[in-house]
């Protein structure tokens, strides 16, 4: 006890601050370290997100350019029977002209 009389309240006030900020410092630098190795771990993982999106991209791209190469040019063609009855013609209004025109329509 006599040895805690010989010191005086400042010393033990400077102690107890000075042990304080040691464990803040290291505390804070551990919290430094900890945050510093995950912001270096994100760089890594968008660095290799941004790889694999330039890979599908070119995939995405390549796909595009086979889809236009298969691409087929469609032109509208009116079927010949369309035609055929365009043409079909009656020579009168009796039942044997008509018989007639309609036979010929189904090819009998």
């Amino acid at each position: 006890m006599n040895l805690l009389r010989g010191i005086d309240f400042k010393t033990i006030l400077f102690i107890v601050l000075g042990c304080v900020t040691a464990f803040v410092y290291l505390s804070k630098n551990n919290q430094i370290d900890s945050l510093k190795d995950k912001t270096i771990t994100t760089q890594e993982d968008l660095i290799k997100n941004q790889r694999d999106l330039r890979t599908c991209e070119n995939k995405l791209q390549e796909q595009n350019r086979q889809i236009e190469d298969m691409r087929v040019e469609v032109t509208y063609k009116e079927p010949e029977t369309i035609e055929k009855i365009n043409n079909i013609y009656l020579k009168d209004k009796t039942c044997e002209a008509e018989l007639k025109a309609y036979k010929e329509l189904f090819n009998d």
